[in-house]
C-alpha cells in the first residue's frame, strides 16, 4: 500500500515549488492562449489563477491551489503531450498540503507515503481510540479522553512530513490539552 498525490481528495490544497509552479502554470496558459482563458475553463476568477501561478494573494497572503483544479491543468497538458505534468511527477514538487482553512502544514511531505509501522499506528489511533462528531465540510478530527494517546498521536504524524503552524517553524506547534465535558464525557480537547 502507498499514498500518492492522485489519492488526494479535491478538496485538499497544495503549494507547488516556485519553478515548476511558474513552469505548470506557463505551459497551461500557452496551451489555451492565456491565463484569462484557462479561468474560464477551470471557472475561476482571473485574480485566482494569477495567484495560483504566483503563489501569493493581492493581500500578500500564501496562495494554495485545490488539488480539483490543479488534475483538472494537468490532464489538460497530458493530452496536449507534456507528460513531465502527470500526477506522478508534480507530487515530487509539492512543497506543503493542507485542507481548504487549515492551519497546519504538512511541509516538506513525504511522497508517496509507503506503508509502514507508524502510518499503521496513526491509523490504528484513528479508528480505536480517537473520535469527533462529524461536521460537514471539516476534514478529519482527532479527539480522545487520554493526554498520552493524543501527545502520541501528533507525535506519529510526523510520518507525513513537518507539520507547522502556517508554515512556520516546528516550535510554534505546541500541544496544549485541557479537559472538557463533551456528552457526559471527559474529553481532552488539544490545540495545535
Amino acid at each position: 500500500m502507498k499514498i500518492t498525490f492522485g489519492d488526494f481528495p479535491d478538496n485538499i490544497y497544495i503549494l507547488l515549488e516556485n519553478d515548476f509552479r511558474t513552469k505548470f502554470f506557463k505551459t497551461a496558459w500557452s496551451i489555451v492562449g492565456g491565463y484569462r482563458k484557462l479561468s474560464k475553463i477551470i471557472k475561476v476568477s482571473y485574480p485566482t489563477m494569477l495567484a495560483w501561478r504566483r503563489a501569493i494573494t493581492g493581500n500578500n497572503k500564501i496562495q494554495f491551489c485545490s488539488v480539483k483544479n490543479v488534475k483538472i491543468i494537468s490532464n489538460l497538458l497530458l493530452k496536449k503531450g507534456y507528460n513531465e505534468f502527470n500526477l506522478e511527477n508534480i507530487q515530487k514538487y509539492i512543497k506543503a498540503y493542507k485542507d481548504k482553512a487549515g492551519r497546519l502544514w504538512i511541509c516538506n511531505p513525504e511522497m508517496p507515503l509507503e506503508d509502514s509501522i507508524e502510518l499503521r499506528e496513526v491509523v490504528t489511533h484513528i479508528m480505536c481510540d480517537g473520535s469527533a462528531r462529524l461536521t460537514p465540510k471539516r476534514t478529519s478530527k482527532y479527539g480522545t479522553t487520554s493526554k498520552e494517546a493524543s501527545k502520541e498521536f501528533f507525535d506519529k504524524l510526523s510520518i507525513f512530513g513537518d507539520i507547522l503552524r502556517k508554515g512556520k517553524e516546528k516550535n510554534k506547534v505546541k500541544v496544549v490539552g485541557k479537559l472538557i465535558k463533551q456528552g457526559g464525557a471527559n474529553l481532552w480537547s488539544f490545540n495545535y
